[in-house]
Parts: C-alpha cells; sequence; structure tokens
C-alpha cells in the first residue's frame, strides 16, 4: 500500500466531506485546515492560525462550512467564493465539535468549558449554556434536527433541539464515552464506552440496543454508514474495521490504514465513499467499490474542481447496490423497494337528517379512484360511497387493514364528506351517512383516526381529507426530511416510516362547491396526479403543487403535516407512477 504524505505536517484532528465526498475540509494540530478537492487530490484553499483546528463542517447543503479553531475563532465560509461569510461569536471557551441542524441549518458548537451554544444563520446566538462539568467533546443533531445530542468524556446528553431543555442524561456503566457518532436516518448513537466495548444506544428510549463485537484494537472513532447498516471503528494504531450492524460481525479489518491512530472517518452521504484521517498526518478517501485508496491529497497534481470537473462513470454515479464490496460490506437489494399499495376511498354526498347533501364528494371520491388505478401502483383500492360509508363499515375496513397491510406496504386513505368540530370537547370529527343526529356517538373522531393510523402496520400511511374541521388530525409539530430532487431523497424517505396528512383545510369550513364538478381542494389535486410526470412523487411534492392554486381561488388553506403520535419517522408516502 502507497504511504501519503504530509496532507497535514502533523495530526489530522478534525476532517467532514460534502454529500458525494468531491469536497473535503481537514483540520490539523500543525494550526492549518485545508478545503480539498477530493477528486484529484489538490488543496483549494488553506487556512492558518495561531492554533489548530478541533472542529471543521460542511452545512447539509454543501454551500457553506465552518472552521473552528483552539485560539477561539469560529468563522463560516462560502464555498463557491472560499471568502468567509461570518464569524460565530459568544465563546468564551474554544468551540471544539460542531453540527448543523439538517431541518434549518442553525448551527450547534460545544466548548472546552463544558458550554453548548446554538446560532442561527445569521450568527445570531439562540442558545448558550452549560451542559457538561467537563469539555464537550462531541455535538450532533438527529436526522429530524428536533433533539441536540452531547457528549463529554463521561456522558451522554439529549437535549430538545428547539427549547433546548434537557432531556435526558445517558450514563454507561462504564463512565466513560471514548469516542461517540450518531445515525444518518435513526434514533442511534454508537458509543465506545470501554478501549475495545462499542454500544448501540436508542437516543428515544435512552436504552441500550446491542452490543458491537470487540476488534482486537483501542478504538477512537466510530461512524455509521450512510445506510446505517454498518458501523466503521478507527484504531488507536490506525487500524480500520467495519462491523455489520445486523449479524454483529466484523466483515472487514485492516491493520495499517493509518500508521498512527486513526481519529476521524467520514461516510459520503451517497454512499460511495469512506474518507479517513489519521494522527500519521494523512487523509486517505476509500472508494467502497473495491477498495481503492486514491492517490495522497498532498501529491496529486492541480486541477479545480468546479472550471474542470470530468463526467463521472458509471460506477462513480451509482449510489446504489455492492457500494461497500471492497472492505466485506453488501446491499442485500436496492434502496428503493416498495411494497404493495392500499387505498380506501370514501365519498358521501346523500346525507339526511341534521345533515344537508353534498354534491360533488362522490364525484370527488371517484375521481381519485379512478386516477390512482390508471396512473399509479395500487394493487388495491377498497371504496365506500353513500350508503356503504356508515360508521359500522368505515370502522370495519379500518380493522381489515390493521389485519392485513404489512410493514413494507403503502396506505392511502381519503374521506370526502361532511366533518364537524365540538368547540367543548376540542375535538374534529369524520360524519359517516347514518349519522342521524348532531350527536358524537355517531361521528368518528380525529383522535380514533389517528388510533388506527398509529395501529396499521404500514411503512407510509397519507391521510386526504376534503372535509370541514379535517385540519383538527394535526397537534402538535412534527418535522420531516427536507425535499430534494435525487434519488437519495426518494430512498431516505422511502427508508423511515411515515404518517402524515393533506387536508383542504384547517379548523375551518370548506367548499363543496368548485370547478368542473368537483371541490376546490379536489379540482387541483387531481390535476397535480393526473399532470406529473416523474416516476416518483411524493406527499411533500403533491401539497407544493395544489396550495397556492386552492389558496388563491378559494377561502381555505391546505394543510400538510406528519400526524403526532402515530409513528411518523420523517419519510414521505410516494407515488410510484406506471
Amino acid at each position: 500500500m502507497q504511504n501519503i504524505d504530509n496532507a497535514h505536517v502533523s495530526k489530522v484532528i478534525s476532517l467532514d466531506a460534502d454529500a458525494t465526498g468531491s469536497l473535503v475540509i481537514s483540520g490539523g494540530i500543525d494550526n492549518r485546515s485545508h478545503l480539498w478537492d477530493a477528486g484529484v487530490g489538490q488543496k483549494i484553499k488553506s487556512f492558518s492560525d495561531s492554533e489548530g483546528y478541533p472542529a471543521v463542517i460542511f452545512s447539509s447543503d454543501g454551500k457553506r462550512f465552518i472552521t473552528s479553531s483552539f485560539s477561539g475563532k469560529t468563522i463560516v465560509w462560502d464555498t463557491d467564493t472560499k471568502k468567509p461569510l461570518l464569524m460565530l461569536k459568544g465563546n468564551t471557551a474554544d468551540i471544539q465539535t460542531l453540527a448543523f441542524n439538517p431541518s434549518n441549518n442553525n448551527v450547534a458548537g460545544g466548548a472546552t468549558d463544558g458550554k453548548i451554544i446554538v446560532w442561527d444563520q445569521s450568527g445570531k446566538v439562540l442558545a448558550n449554556y452549560i451542559g457538561h462539568n467537563s469539555e464537550v467533546k462531541k455535538i450532533f443533531y438527529n436526522p429530524q434536527g428536533t433533539r441536540l445530542i452531547t457528549a463529554s468524556a463521561a456522558e451522554v446528553k439529549i437535549w430538545d433541539g428547539n427549547s433546548f431543555n434537557m432531556i435526558k442524561t445517558i450514563n454507561p456503566d462504564s463512565k466513560s464515552v471514548r469516542a461517540i457518532n450518531v445515525s444518518y436516518n435513526q434514533d442511534l448513537a454508537v458509543i465506545v464506552t470501554g478501549k475495545r466495548t462499542i454500544e448501540i444506544w436508542n437516543t428515544q428510549s435512552y436504552l441500550k440496543e446491542s452490543d458491537l463485537p470487540g476488534t482486537g484494537h483501542d478504538i477512537i472513532s466510530v461512524e455509521f454508514s450512510s445506510d446505517d447498516k454498518y458501523v466503521a471503528a478507527g484504531g488507536e494504531d490506525g487500524s480500520l474495521s467495519i462491523i455489520n450492524l445486523l449479524t454483529k460481525e466484523i466483515t472487514k479489518e485492516i491493520p495499517d490504514a493509518h500508521e498512527a491512530g486513526l481519529a476521524e472517518l467520514k461516510f459520503t452521504e451517497d454512499g460511495s465513499k469512506l474518507i479517513t484521517g489519521g494522527y500519521d498526518g494523512r487523509i486517505r478517501i476509500w472508494n467502497l467499490s473495491g477498495l481503492d485508496i486514491q492517490a495522497s491529497l498532498a501529491w496529486q497534481r492541480s486541477q479545480n474542481l468546479y472550471a474542470q470537473s470530468q463526467p463521472q462513470n458509471q460506477e462513480d454515479k451509482q449510489y446504489r447496490g455492492d457500494m461497500l464490496k471492497g472492505l466485506g460490506v453488501s446491499y442485500s437489494a436496492s434502496d428503493l423497494q416498495f411494497g404493495n399499495y392500499y387505498a380506501l376511498i370514501i365519498g358521501i354526498d346523500n346525507y339526511s337528517e341534521q345533515w344537508s347533501p353534498l354534491k360533488n364528494a362522490v364525484s370527488d371520491a371517484k375521481a381519485i379512484n379512478q386516477i390512482l388505478r390508471s396512473r399509479y401502483k395500487f394493487d388495491n383500492i377498497k371504496e365506500l360511497y353513500n350508503e356503504q360509508a356508515t360508521r359500522l363499515n368505515i370502522i370495519k375496513e379500518l380493522e381489515w387493514l390493521v389485519e392485513n397491510v404489512q410493514p413494507t406496504d403503502n396506505l392511502l386513505i381519503y374521506y370526502s364528506g361532511h366533518g364537524e368540530f365540538n368547540q367543548a370537547l376540542n375535538k374534529g370529527y369524520w360524519v359517516p351517512v347514518d349519522a342521524k343526529a348532531a350527536s358524537t356517538s355517531y361521528y368518528i373522531s380525529n383522535s380514533d383516526i389517528q388510533t388506527f393510523l398509529g395501529g396499521i402496520k404500514s411503512k407510509h400511511t397519507l391521510l386526504i381529507s376534503d372535509a370541514c374541521f379535517s385540519g383538527d388530525i394535526f397537534r402538535g409539530s412534527t418535522v420531516s426530511i427536507p425535499f430534494e430532487e435525487s434519488d437519495k431523497y426518494y430512498a431516505r424517505v422511502n427508508s423511515v416510516s411515515s404518517r402524515k396528512a393533506l387536508t383542504s383545510g384547517g379548523i375551518e369550513p370548506v367548499l363543496d362547491g368548485g370547478r368542473e364538478g368537483h371541490s376546490v381542494f379536489a379540482y387541483y389535486l387531481l390535476k397535480a396526479l393526473d399532470s406529473n410526470s416523474r416516476q416518483y412523487f411524493d406527499a411533500s411534492q403533491l401539497f407544493d403543487n395544489i396550495k397556492i392554486p386552492v389558496i388563491n381561488n378559494s377561502d381555505q388553506s391546505p394543510q400538510f403535516n406528519a400526524i403526532k403520535n402515530a409513528g411518523d419517522e420523517g419519510g414521505q408516502f410516494i407515488f410510484l407512477k406506471k
């Protein structure tokens, strides 16, 4: 194996990369930080200070990066211009760990005096408080940006990402935290609690989930792969170990990955590379499709990444498949796998007694049924129209879904009919066709629907409700993965569960009449589904397509959000075009 020299004169102590690993930022105790073109291994820009750089990080979109030095300076840089945007202030001690919030790009820093500081994008200090009795070694946000995870040498603390109130302290039995990292997609942390002891902890339940096998090396760094299937562990002796989280087996060990401590590990988010930095001053970029180690970052010839970037070959472009083969790691199947698609369509016009008849609810529901069958993958569609849509029949269909929908399946429920809101009970309801009086005993409450949605075992559930007061289904704040047009995004939102609702309004009446025999909401919903040309079309895109037209052509405001306490983990229901 070729020696790779002088990425830094001395130890590499911080390292990060953009999503594809095209750009790498490193920090050393040699008082230097370097921005690298990883494709050709050339320094793009160097930064110097009177002391070393313990923390460097890219923003989630790669447009900015931050360097923090032991001189106390924390600077935000523009990735394109390589010029400083602002200096983050408010710390009296050195910031030695940084994290970007994936939901809003706020920045959290952990200091050597135990303080935790959070800044917004303008540099305004949002929080500044003592988090630990000793220096903060590491700081992370969970994948949704709702929780902040911090670690000292002895404990891990979980904080609310908005209020910054402490939620829980995790104290390993060893009273030691030698290294820690969090997963890309789940509420999991990998913690090195002893020289050769690695544990997986759940940061939602605060319980230890499993022990990983000892590597035979004293571990000083850990990192989840971007699909959360593997953990990489760096040894104090420079070794690299890959552990399969499913089988709890070490699939690959490389004793001499570095000649001294392997202190920094970074899997790129696209799953194509592992980047390592060591106390030997070297940076290595491992091509996971074949365990090829690219040539020295210090020795490569110059080439500007942006002005002279070369087309990627097909192997480099492919984000799925056997990306980790060279490290003894393999995928079982493609990331984008879809189970069966179920739908329950309910439309009611023929109300009587207390409730006035509607004109368009059934035609809306039947049009939705037709477009789902003709344009999108749906394997089982159940329909209840008018007299079929009694309280008993609706509940029976929901019970059938509880019994038959499997954990890999997808479910869409569409309801068009009367809705009611009881102010005294502060609760919204669906009104079945057999509701004979204005009494909640005849209705189906949103809380009952929420309970069913939590009990149905689907991977993704989307409720679309075109009824008065349908927005009552949302109670409490939730967070989802930000949209981007890429296969990586669809793979990610398909991999984590979702329970979301798209409603025609909030806690307000909505119109039955509208355009071309449909309600305003249903008209633009049908238009968006019919005009879509993408193979993958998720619920957030659907909402973006209909929100403004509905608002501009009615007095109602459509809502889209996760259904609280129903099992949503930030994913999205994906309409799969035929």
